[in-house]
């Protein structure tokens, strides 16, 4: 299968993959006030990449200062898609540096190692970086989708070795689940498997 095949191939580069799930069913009736308020028409957006942003800029600013003894700075890639406003969302982030560390959020987006320079949007066909990408969402997709007959575990499974981790587990870092309780949101037994996997415990 030339999925699974592209999903293995990637978990032998040197990359640590950071994925947000949180479809419409799981946020149906949802709302975040906050996010609303500074991020604009496409608040959940900028809120779903505030949430990758925080694991990834935690992420790049311990492996720099292990790896060079100070932070470096991390080029950010949007792939460029018809109706969403980047500026937006750069305008987002600018407003959470404003407003200064939170004191109760485990992560925050550290901008020691964020540049508004080295932010940009290109088409993923342009960038071999963001073909990476498209295997891992495509992988996470496939495994979270279990309506469609293509559904399966096996391409999001063989990415274990990349998942981004924090104290050896993927939960709430490689993989995100929205919202956090996630008893509530009500995903099917096949919708699970992938977050048992990485370590979700469910309830029932």
């Amino acid at each position: 299968m030339k999925q699974l095949r592209a999903a293995v191939m990637l978990s032998d580069l040197p990359v640590r993959i950071f994925t947000v799930c949180s479809n419409k069913k799981n946020m149906r009736g949802y709302n975040n006030e906050r996010a609303a308020t500074a991020g604009g028409k496409q608040w959940f957006y900028n809120w779903i990449v505030r949430i990758m942003m925080e694991r990834a800029t935690n992420y790049c600013l311990e492996n720099s200062v292990k790896k060079l003894g100070r932070p470096a700075k991390m080029k950010v890639l949007f792939s460029a898609r018809g109706g969403h406003s980047y500026g937006q969302t750069k305008a987002y982030w600018e407003w959470l540096r404003a407003k200064g560390r939170p004191f109760l959020d485990l992560y925050e987006i550290r901008f020691e190692v964020l540049s508004f320079g080295l932010v940009d949007y290109v088409p993923h066909y342009m960038h071999a970086g963001l073909q990476l990408a498209d295997i891992a969402a495509s992988s996470m997709y496939q495994a979270v989708e279990a309506r469609s007959t293509r559904w399966s575990t096996a391409c999001a499974e063989a990415l274990s070795p990349v998942m981004a981790r924090s104290g050896g587990s993927v939960v709430d870092t490689g993989l995100v689940l929205q919202p956090h309780k996630i008893d509530a949101i009500g995903l099917s037994g096949e919708q699970k498997m992938i977050f048992q996997h990485y370590g979700y415990r469910f309830k029932r």
